[in-house]
């Protein structure tokens, strides 16, 4: 239900009439009035393999136009459910499925990236800049900080001086018995840092020492996160915010901090666009296609949830990012019913936004955390240059037997062993009824290599039949030993389109050529 009302779910306004709802912002789903069909694949907490074939065939009969599978993915394509989703595409179907998330058995998220099809836009999970929650005032210090609710609400505004785990001897407020002395905390809201132990464990402990609520400070970049349920009312702060909440408290311990009620939306432009920590990523270590594609809003994100858990709530993690790409896909097919489900992929990537963070908040993301970047629906409504692969080429490009996926007419260009110099060939279509130059601009080769686009230009006449093939070649300056990546962009000379950018991901050796063919 969650997936499905963030893809496609109708816009609702609070009040919402209905007894027992408790909707507390106006919301939509990406692509709403859009129709939705459910297809049930895991009959329990698992998902059979011959249930998800079901439901693959069972949409390919209906003839859906988008699909979402917020369900984890093998990295064998040609042999895995992926090749379902090939059957999809090929039967005129745009398919989103998530990147996966770490768990207990996945806790490195480094090359674990699912959906490994270069069929499939397979996506990341990254940050957005709204949060629920309460603005907390510190007397004399920090004000409006903007802080995350938790499952365990305030239900009115608490006023008290502050217990800092820093100072009482454990920032991080772990340990199977609390490490704060009894009564160090009575009366007061604890201050601790997210990490290493769960957040129970660290409202059992704090409220062991006598707190009164807990305020949790993040240990990575970006927004704070909703915690699940804790003993205390509860709330989160960013992790910037929570340092400067922290050092100021240290040296003003007598300041009194008020966690207000009710709680608001807030906005802040330092949290959008922040790998979650949780995200799986490349490199994808199968074979040369970046993956994932691309990253969508995935972190705290509301929406419809069942009716016990009081029927909209908030949830994290890549299950809730590939919808909004599913119900993105949804509005490029509305808006141009003829594109094929690869153009429609490759308009979402070409235009995707490549400026964001790491999990850290401190160093840009690359093509291995995000693929091409995070969504940017209205941009890729206006491309002026989509990109399609056959069935046939998609289903030869095995490396199983002996294709080579690096060939594919991709957005995104990747050579995992190049020797020296490395070619692409790829081949756009033009969208637009008018003419359109385009020029190839290498805004940031991969550092230790240069690239040569084509032209340095192509024009199209305002036939959108019209094609244009060009070839682009990276030369290596020297041994590359671990992946380099940059971007090549295509700017129309007139600057009205959208960019159309490709990621590139290049890792290769320089050999000495001067005796290659005898000459001593």
């Amino acid at each position: 239900m969650h997936t499905s009302s963030t893809a496609g779910g109708n816009a609702l306004s609070t009040p919402l009439n209905v007894v027992g709802v408790d909707l507390k912002f106006n919301i939509s789903g990406v692509a709403p009035c859009a129709r939705i069909r459910h297809y049930k694949v895991c009959p329990t907490n698992s998902c059979p393999g011959a249930d998800i074939l079901a439901g693959i065939q069972a949409a390919i009969t209906d003839q859906v136009d988008v699909v979402n599978f917020s369900i984890s993915g093998g990295n064998t394509p040609w042999s895995d459910n992926d090749r379902g989703f090939l059957d999809m595409v090929n039967a005129d179907i745009f398919v989103a499925a998530s990147a996966g998330n770490t768990s207990a058995t996945i806790v490195d998220p480094i090359a674990a990236v699912n959906h490994r099809g270069p069929w499939v836009m397979t996506v990341a999970n990254s940050t957005h800049d709204r949060i629920e929650g309460y603005e907390i005032d510190v007397v004399g210090g920090p004000q409006n900080v903007a802080s995350q609710s938790g499952a365990t609400p305030f239900t009115t505004a608490v006023t008290a001086q502050v217990a800092v785990g820093a100072a009482l001897g454990s920032e991080l407020g772990c340990g199977a018995t609390s490490p704060y002395a009894a009564g160090s905390m009575t009366g007061k809201i604890a201050l601790i840092s997210r990490g290493t132990c769960n957040f129970t464990e660290k409202s059992l402990n704090a409220q062991a020492a006598g707190a009164i609520a807990l305020v949790l400070y993040n240990n990575a970049g970006g927004p704070p996160i909703s915690m699940a349920a804790v003993s205390l009312p509860s709330t989160m702060v960013g992790l910037s915010a929570g340092i400067g909440l922290r050092d100021f408290l240290i040296a003003n311990p007598a300041a009194q901090m008020t966690v207000n009620f009710p709680a608001v939306r807030i906005t802040d432009p330092s949290f959008p666009d922040v790998l979650n920590a949780s995200s799986l990523r490349g490199p994808n270590n199968s074979f040369d296609v970046t993956k994932p594609d691309i990253t969508g809003p995935g972190t705290n994100i509301y929406a419809a949830v069942s009716d016990a858990a009081g029927q909209f709530g908030f949830l994290t993690g890549t299950s809730m990012s590939s919808p909004h790409l599913a119900g993105s896909g949804a509005l490029v097919r509305a808006a141009h019913p003829t594109w094929t489900p690869q153009e429609v992929k490759s308009a979402l990537q070409l235009t995707a936004s490549r400026n964001g963070l790491k999990q850290t908040g401190l160093t840009q993301w690359d093509a291995d955390d995000v693929g091409n970047g995070r969504v940017n629906v209205g941009a890729a409504v206006r491309t002026g240059l989509v990109m399609n692969e056959t069935f046939a080429n998609f289903l030869a490009a095995n490396p199983a037997t002996g294709g080579q996926p690096r060939d594919l007419n991709l957005p995104s260009l990747r050579h995992t062993t190049c020797a020296n110099s490395c070619t692409f060939t790829r081949t756009f279509r033009n969208t637009k009824t008018t003419p359109v130059t385009w020029n190839a601009i290498v805004s940031d080769a991969p550092p230790g290599t240069t690239i040569s686009a084509p032209g340095p230009s192509f024009s199209f006449t305002g036939n959108l039949a019209q094609t244009q093939t060009v070839t682009i070649t990276v030369t290596l300056a020297n041994t590359i030993a671990t992946t380099s990546f940059g971007h090549l962009i295509f700017r129309d000379a007139a600057t009205t389109l959208p960019d159309a950018r490709m990621s590139v991901a290049i890792r290769g050796t320089v050999t000495d050529n001067l005796f290659q063919n005898g000459f001593e």
